[in-house]
């Protein structure tokens, strides 16, 4: 394929959102970024 071939998209728009986590929630993002993958309600 060409680059032709794709669609024209809009230019990235970054939106952060800072937010508040306890210490389990922080301790499973560090893993999640770690691991790149999580587990909720005991599914992958």
């Amino acid at each position: 394929m060409k680059g032709t071939d794709y669609l024209k998209l809009p230019d990235l728009i970054m939106n952060e959102m800072p937010v508040s986590l306890n210490q389990k929630e922080k301790e499973t993002l560090d893993v999640m970024k770690r691991d790149l993958i999580t587990t909720i309600k005991g599914r992958t």
